[in-house]
C-alpha cells in the first residue's frame, strides 16, 4: 500500500505569500464588481512576483497554465 501514499500527497506551494497575496488581489477586485480572467492572474502573479519582498529569483517564477490551475484549485476559484 505505500504506493497510495504517495498517490495522495499534497505538494506545498513554493511562495506561500505570493499566492496569498494573489488571492487578497483577486478578492478585491471580485468585491469591486470586477471579472478576472485567467490571463490576468498570470500577468498580475508575474508582476508580483517581481517584487523583492517574495524573493523569487529572476526567471524561477513563470506562472504558467498548470500554476495558475493549481492555484484555483487550491483556492477553491472559479474564473
Amino acid at each position: 500500500m505505500p504506493q497510495l501514499k504517495e498517490v495522495n500527497c499534497v505538494k506545498k506551494a513554493a511562495w506561500p505569500e505570493l499566492q496569498v497575496d494573489l488571492l487578497e488581489w483577486i478578492t478585491e477586485k471580485w468585491n469591486n464588481g470586477l471579472t478576472i480572467l485567467p490571463s490576468l492572474v498570470r500577468l498580475k502573479s508575474l508582476n508580483m512576483a517581481k517584487h523583492k519582498k517574495y524573493g523569487i529569483p529572476p526567471g524561477q517564477f513563470k506562472a504558467g497554465n498548470h500554476w495558475r490551475q493549481r492555484f484555483t484549485k487550491w483556492n477553491g476559484l472559479s474564473l
